[in-house]
Formats: structure tokens, sequence, C-alpha cells
């Protein structure tokens, strides 16, 4: 008989904290799970036969015998699923004991809820700095997705949510359980790409049903030891930002949606391309924060970012200035 949980976990180079992640599955009030452990090209590869001996037969070990990245890792991972029901758990985080069973109740209880997201509780030496972040973030986002209590600490998202998900997404609109149709319907992560979770979750307001369990079940680890940390890659993430919305975009394109959530798509591209192009006419930069701000007027214009354009001739001057 098939589990009636899939928890997927892709790792990397991280023996240690991968069995402390693996042990808060086994240390679930909820029963009913198998692990879908995916190496992605470890050096040394994951022990299989290890893993085994200490997790038995509920555990899947795959591997890919080069990196592949975590959206790589994830699809591998849900494709060799056998549970109705789909949770991911990050090699270096850990679940709090009742996480499953209150994703599994939730989707029992709400059969029109096609996902759930759970709240974030963190810990190690960067948690005060991050639960401060996350708390205000979360509060900013709930006022503008607001929808429906189904029952305390438990919410389903409406029309809102879309808009607001486009502003922000937080931490715990990313930690997602969800039935295995409905990741079907979202289709795979965005390969070779950072944000692929973020995407997830923008492509989950468009497409399905999501609700929200607000307690913290989802326990984020904060030693900083995340490569998505790092300061440097701020520009990353912008251009990052941009690709994913602009995708998002031409799939609506070829779907049937209204024209408010399309209007909606636009804005959100809008203001991607400027915070771009803001950010590297900050650092100098003249010709493609110019492209990046025409983007940003050809999905939606503003007369209110016309400004920029100062901003750019006093870049430009500077250049000269520099070259003379």
């Amino acid at each position: 008989m098939n589990p009636t949980l899939s928890v997927l976990v892709a790792t990397h180079n991280r023996p240690v904290l991968l069995v402390e992640a693996l042990d808060s599955v086994v240390a679930q009030t909820e029963s009913d799970w198998e692990i879908v452990l995916v190496d992605d090209g470890s050096t040394p590869a994951v022990d299989a036969e290890a893993m085994t001996a200490r997790y038995g037969s509920r555990i899947q070990v795959l591997r890919h015998d080069a990196p592949r990245g975590s959206a790589a890792s994830r699809n591998t991972a849900i494709r060799h699923a056998r549970g109705r029901i789909l949770a991911f758990l990050d090699d270096d985080d850990l679940l709090a004991p009742r996480f499953l069973a209150a994703a599994r109740s939730a989707l029992d209880r709400y059969p029109t809820l096609d996902l759930v997201c759970l709240g974030v509780s963190w810990f190690g030496k960067h948690a005060d700095a991050s639960r401060a972040d996350f708390v205000s973030s979360t509060q900013r986002f709930l006022d503008e997705a607001g929808g429906v209590v189904l029952e305390p600490g438990v919410r389903e998202f409406g029309a809102a949510l879309l808009p607001a998900i486009l502003r922000r997404v937080p931490m715990a609109l990313q930690q997602q359980v969800l039935r295995t149709e409905a990741a079907a319907r979202l289709g795979e992560f965005r390969e070779g790409r950072i944000l692929d979770r973020s995407d997830w979750a923008i492509r989950a307001a468009l497409y399905l049903r999501v609700g929200l369990i607000e307690e913290g079940l989802y326990l984020q680890r904060c030693d900083g030891q995340s490569y998505a940390s790092r300061s440097d890659r701020f520009v990353e993430f912008l251009w990052a930002g941009v690709d994913l919305i602009e995708r998002l975009i031409q799939r609506a394109k070829t779907e049937s949606h209204a024209q408010d959530r399309m209007d909606i798509l636009h804005v959100a591209a809008a203001k991607s391309w400027f915070d771009l192009a803001y950010e590297l006419a900050q650092r100098g930069e003249v010709a493609t924060p110019f492209k990046a701000w025409l983007n940003s007027q050809r999905h939606h214009f503003s007369v209110q970012r016309l400004r920029f354009i100062g901003r750019l001739g006093l870049n430009l001057l500077g250049l000269g200035r520099r070259s003379a």
C-alpha cells in the first residue's frame, strides 16, 4: 500500500545536517509517510545502505551523478513519490513534530484546498534577526492577501492572493504541502534558476486554491549556511525576478485568464524591471538600466517613473567626466 504523504528532500554535501532533517521526519506524530531523498551529486555520495539501515523501507534514495541543483532534485523526487500528498524539506531544516499531521488534517478537512502553506519558526545564531523580519513581512502580506478564516490559525486565500504574492513571497508561502494532482497542474520547478520556490508559490496563487496554517511548524535554520543568503547576489535575484514574471506572463498568454489578472501580472512585471533598473543605476550603469526602464514602461506606463531618466543622465555625465 502506498503511503499518504511523501516527504521530498534534496541534499548536497550536508551529511550531518541531513541526518538531523530526516530524524525530524521520523519524529512526526503522523506515521503514514515515506521519504524520497535525492542526492544531488554529493561527494562522497550519500550511503544508501546506511540510510536504509537507519530509516528502513520508508526511504527511497535516488542520486544525480553530477550536481543539477535543488529544483532538478525536487523534480526527480516528485516523479518518484508514491504519496497522494507531497511535502518538502530542505536538508538543513527541520519539521516540528506536528507538521505533517497539521497539513494532512487541513487538506482532508477542506477538500477544496489544493495546497497549504505552513508558518515558519527559526533557530540558529541568526534566528532573532530573521524572525523579526519574517513577522513584519508576513503581517504586511496577510494584510494585503486577506482570505477567509476557516478555523483559528487556518485561512483560505482568495483573489487578493495573486497581487499580494507578486509584491512579496514570505517564507511561509514557500513551505508548501500539496496534493499530488495539484503539483501536476503547477508543472515542474524551473531548473537552473534561482527563486524556483517563489516561482512555484506564485504559480500556485494563479492556478490553485491555497490555504495557510499560521503556526510555525517548519523550522528554518539560520546559521548563514545558505548560499542564497549572500548579500552579493542581490542583482542576480533581481534578474531572476524579471525572468520569473516574464515567463509567467508568456504562459498566461497561452491560457484563458481574465483581463484583470493579466493586468496584475503586467503591473508586477513593470515593478520588477524598474527595481532592476534602479539598482543598476545606483551602481553607475547607464545602458542596461535604460533598457530595463523601457521594459518597465512597456508593461505598465508610469509618469512618475519618467523622473528616472534624470538619474541616468547624471550617470552619463559622470561617465563622460571620467573618460575626459
